[in-house]
């Protein structure tokens, strides 16, 4: 995190629809917040170009909420192995940005479960898989 200010107000990038990098980041200061909630497919970009342009615009990058966390030809099969596997992988990009990670989405994994008894025991096993991670 960049010399956070005492109070960070920002904004998630989803809903600025920006995919370059630059422009995004200058478009979220020019709007007046000093943070980020960084909500974009952990392929988009490097963590190392969010990190250095949200530095360039003096922003606080929050969080890192992956915005393709489901479930098909990208990340694979609903499973609990797949399921794990990507969110280390979103942990891992968090943690190169500096800042925290959300699990948002995790339930998107249980469709294969076959009641929602089976699907919270999924969502708690992959928690404390990931929890240890």
């Amino acid at each position: 995190m960049i010399n956070a200010p005492s109070q960070i107000i920002g904004i998630c990038t989803w809903t600025l629809n920006i995919d370059d990098l630059e422009r995004l980041m200058s478009t979220i200061a020019g709007m007046g917040f000093n943070g980020v909630q960084y909500c974009e497919s952990i392929d988009l970009h490097t963590a190392a170009d969010v990190k250095s342009m949200a530095a360039k615009y003096q922003l606080s990058l929050i969080i890192n909420d992956p915005f393709d966390c489901r479930p098909g030809p990208q990340n694979g099969e609903a499973s609990l192995t797949n399921a794990i596997s990507y969110y280390q992988r979103a942990i891992d990009f968090a943690a190169e940005l500096g800042c925290g990670q959300t699990l948002q989405g995790l339930g998107a994994w249980t469709t294969h479960c076959k009641d929602q008894q089976a699907g919270w025991q999924f969502i708690v096993t992959a928690v404390q898989a990931l929890s240890a991670y």
